[in-house]
């Protein structure tokens, strides 16, 4: 019921009808947070489907709970708030019959033509298009963005709200030509001539916080193809470098890790992970794969030559964050880059700055679902507890994103320590 109620909230207008049989609604409690908590948890909004409700405005809905089901009905209550074309059933038995009868009677609508375009999104490479609206980048990272916009195909007008929304595109490819497109976004309007080489009309913000009409997305920023955060580096056939320097425990843990990481994923993902050294991997090879290192700057001699540029810097003892360090040989490091020479590439480290830090990452479940973390993870050796195989948000020094041109300067970071 669950994995019903997230596949149909992250495809809107993809189903013609879903029906959630004792479906839970999220995955962790989003409440009174702490502003790391608050950080690591954005990605679970991806399995948090009460959040994304609304994106079933166009779907018919089914759902079936338990006598007394909480969950069943607090997302009843919150689909009859704007939802037309849904159902509620309490039952200790499912009639299979009347849910596929109910299913097979609804049909998609053509989202070509609609003229109402209104979605919500946890993140670009989540739900980043629908119909005529593309969201190609958010103000905060994985946080929820809204897009509600009409357009009427006779004027070449667009209106409509947008909330964390920092570039969009909308289509004109189905218009009848014309001499000016209107756009009205936010209260504000922008008007330009129509484009003769693109049906696709590009709109961002400006430093002001104003709409103006752009050239598109530059190529180096992230994207709904390399949005970042941590999972996303598993995307593209990557590979699993791990480094031949350090210390004997260091070397160990290395190749350890990566042989389970690679394990691990073809057992929950079904997918195998090339694994192989620093020493025989070439760094300029298939630039179009993502790779993930194990080791530090130290360890793993490829992490020079895949992230030159990076303003994290993961040595033995020290974490440098731009000029900011994080001292100590017990720290964790996850960070996600991206990959140089690749167009739409990614590179991570899984790391530390001591054999106790790379230890500590074996704890963080990156393929559990539910589970993600954004583009660097800082922590210290408590911020796992034992007992309760869970993340003790006082250790976890720094947690964030780089921001959308993947600099430090733009970022949004949050730091246990506010003083250096």
């Amino acid at each position: 019921g669950h994995g019903a109620l997230v596949l149909s909230t992250i495809k809107p207008g993809y189903f013609a009808s879903v029906s959630a049989i004792n479906g839970w609604n999220s995955l962790a409690a989003l409440s009174s947070q702490s502003a790391i908590e608050e950080i690591l948890s954005r990605r679970s909004r991806f399995n948090d489907p009460l959040s994304l409700v609304t994106n079933l405005a166009g779907t018919h809905v089914a759902i079936r709970g338990m006598p007394g089901s909480v969950e069943s009905r607090s997302f009843r209550d919150k689909l009859a708030r704007f939802h037309n074309d849904f159902s509620y059933r309490e039952s200790d038995h499912t009639d299979w019959t009347r849910v596929f009868e109910q299913a097979t009677r609804s049909r998609r609508r053509d989202s070509d033509v609609v003229d109402r375009v209104s979605f919500v999104t946890p993140g670009t490479d989540v739900v980043s298009e629908v119909a005529w609206a593309t969201l190609l980048e958010q103000e905060r990272q994985d946080a929820l963005s809204r897009i509600t916009i009409e357009r009427d195909r006779s004027t070449h007008t667009f209106t409509g709200t947008t909330s964390n929304v920092q570039r969009i595109a909308l289509s004109v490819a189905d218009h009848e030509p014309g001499e000016n497109v209107v756009a009205r976004i936010d209260g504000e309007q922008v008007r330009f001539r129509w484009p003769r080489r693109s049906s696709i009309v590009t709109l961002a913000k400006d430093d002001q916080g104003k709409w103006r009409r752009s050239r598109g997305a530059p190529p180096f920023h992230k994207a709904p193809t390399r949005p970042g955060g941590f999972k996303s580096v598993f995307d593209n056939s990557p590979v699993l470098v791990y480094g031949t320097r350090g210390d004997v425990a260091e070397r160990a843990w290395a190749k350890a890790k990566a042989r389970y990481d690679a394990d691990l994923f073809f057992y929950r993902g079904g997918g195998r992970l090339e694994v192989i050294a620093d020493t025989e991997f070439d760094p300029f090879a298939e630039p179009d794969r993502n790779v993930v290192l194990y080791g530090n700057f130290e360890t793993n001699v490829a992490c020079t030559a895949l992230m030159p540029r990076s303003p994290v810097r993961v040595m033995p003892d020290r974490v440098g964050v731009g000029p900011r360090p994080e001292e100590g040989e017990d720290l964790a490091v996850l960070l996600v880059r991206p990959r140089r020479g690749g167009g739409e590439s990614t590179v991570a480290l899984v790391g530390g700055t001591g054999s106790t830090g790379m230890r500590l990452t074996s704890r963080l479940r990156y393929f559990w679902s539910g589970i993600s973390y954004p583009d660097l993870l800082i922590m210290g050796p408590y911020a796992i507890d034992p007992k309760q195989d869970a993340t003790q948000t006082d250790d976890v020094r720094a947690a964030g994103y780089f921001g959308a041109d993947w600099g430090l300067e733009s970022s949004d970071i949050v730091w246990r320590d506010l003083a250096l």
